[in-house]
């Protein structure tokens, strides 16, 4: 005979799971995890010469030598979250020094569309008075 469960029955059991779960979240913090990092360090992690300086790397050599880290894999001493937290710190000081700011990419992208739609506006008009 099968036994049919309703939700009182399991309400101990969900109970216990969120507070397991708060309480993981209370107790590991995602900072106790996060490597501290400079700028040397992570071209050595990527395999850039720290003498390099940030602007003679361009985004496509980065992405390249992050890739090829991550291709090797298992075979590398260093950690993969290392190589990530690497990758993420110099397209960070890349950004920080290009001087624009996501606010103002966005301002960019608006700027363009504004544009763009205005141009298929009067299309739009051309096409209408020709009819």
């Amino acid at each position: 005979m099968s036994r049919v469960l309703n939700l009182e029955d399991l309400r101990p059991l969900i109970v216990s799971q969120f507070n397991r779960a708060e309480w993981m979240a209370k107790s590991f913090k995602m900072a106790a995890f996060r490597p501290t990092m400079d700028q040397n360090r992570a071209k050595i992690i990527l395999g850039i010469s720290p003498s390099t300086n940030i602007d003679d790397i361009s985004d496509s050599d980065l992405h390249d030598n992050f890739r090829t880290k991550i291709d090797m894999g298992s075979s590398l001493t260093v950690d993969i979250r290392m190589i990530h937290e690497a990758y993420q710190f110099l397209m960070l000081k890349k950004r920080k020094l290009s001087g624009r700011t996501m606010t103002e990419n966005w301002n960019k992208m608006g700027t363009k569309s504004k544009f763009l739609s205005a141009a298929k506006l009067k299309e739009q008009v051309e096409i209408n008075e020709e009819k």
